[in-house]
This record gives C-alpha cells, structure tokens and sequence, in this order.
C-alpha cells in the first residue's frame, strides 16, 4: 500500500520555497491574484525574484 501524496499546499507549507514571476506590465494583474491565492492559502514565499522581459 503507497502513502497517500501530500496536496501542493501541504508540500509548499513543509519547508521555505522561492516564487519567481515573470510576463511583463500585464503579468501584474495575474501575479496579484496569484499572491492573494497564496495568502489565502496560509503560504508566503520565503524568497522572491522577477524579470520583467
């Protein structure tokens, strides 16, 4: 019998992890509402990095 896979949110919250965004002026409006998901999860990145290419 195989353990059951933690769900992403279970695996993010074990350890810090980075988040690196990237899309230009437009990818704001998608990063925002990926950083509310996030918060709304109980999850902040320990690191952040972005390129705006």
């Amino acid at each position: 019998m195989s353990a059951a896979r933690p769900t992403l949110q279970e695996w993010l919250a074990e350890a810090p992890f980075g988040l690196t965004l990237s899309a230009g002026f437009f990818g704001f409006f998608a990063h925002t509402g990926f950083a509310m998901a996030l918060e709304d999860a109980g999850l902040e990145p320990d690191r952040l990095s972005g390129s705006s290419a």
